[in-house]
């Protein structure tokens, strides 16, 4: 089941107060775009390949697309927090990239763009719970307030 399926009844998401404020089809749709970027740039191994024949050109064109996914999850309103564990994994994906020959090894297995992909749909699907649960905490409130105003 997809994001937009599961939390198609909701009210939009905002992370932030000076975010405008997506609709969940909205939101998958951004989401999707994050995680195609991901996929491109870590599957087909790109950095690693480029890294491996043109040293140090490969790890910088692999900052690319982290930069793409960071600038996605600022604009979509991710938290302060959650960019800069994005930026940090980044970071050590360009860090040991740099290292010769050892570096374009290790990029084959440290995928930063799916984690960040990943870490960003997760944000986002913890905060609609959240508002899910507040939301259901109101309709208590109102619900038990309800006969109160009845009997007054």
């Amino acid at each position: 089941m997809s994001f937009s399926e599961q939390y198609s009844t909701h009210e939009p998401i905002s992370a932030a107060n000076d975010q405008p404020k997506l609709t969940p089809a909205q939101l998958e749709k951004e989401l999707s775009k994050v995680d195609l970027v991901a996929k491109i740039a870590d599957k087909a191994k790109l950095e690693a390949l480029v890294g491996a024949f043109l040293p140090e050109i490969g790890d910088v064109a692999g900052v690319l697309p982290s930069l793409y996914i960071v600038y996605k999850a600022k604009q979509l309103g991710a938290s302060k927090w959650e960019i800069a564990k994005m930026v940090a994994r980044a970071g050590v994906d360009l860090g040991i990239g740099l290292v010769p020959f050892i570096g374009d090894v290790i990029d084959f297995a440290y995928n930063s763009n799916l984690k960040n992909a990943e870490a960003l749909r997760d944000y986002f699907e913890a905060l609609d719970k959240q508002a899910l649960i507040q939301s259901d905490r109101d309709g208590e409130k109102a619900a038990l307030a309800a006969p109160q105003q009845k009997a007054a």
